[in-house]
């Protein structure tokens, strides 16, 4: 069996990260609004990036690999944005 990490995006061009053992379900749920709460609420409805591992754990680690990541990266968005209106 395959897992995947995926990202999905919305017109606003948020990201969403995400993981799932059925990539095609996970895909038509969000595009389709059957997803509750965040996802539903941003309407993440396009896939533009998914990986596949062998094993859940290595998907899940590289779930959290990326969410971090682009933490990170807002966080220097944010500190950039901050420098320059001082």
């Amino acid at each position: 069996m395959s897992h995947y990490v995926y990202i999905m995006s919305n017109k606003a061009h948020r990201m969403y990260t995400g993981y799932t053992a059925v990539i095609e379900r996970r895909a038509f749920e969000h595009k389709n609004q059957l997803s509750y709460g965040f996802t539903k609420q941003y309407r993440f409805d396009r896939l533009v990036y998914f990986e596949t591992y062998s094993t859940e754990m290595r998907a899940r680690t590289r779930e959290r690999q990326i969410i971090r990541m682009d933490a990170r990266e807002e966080d220097r968005a944010h500190r950039v944005g901050q420098s320059v209106a001082a």
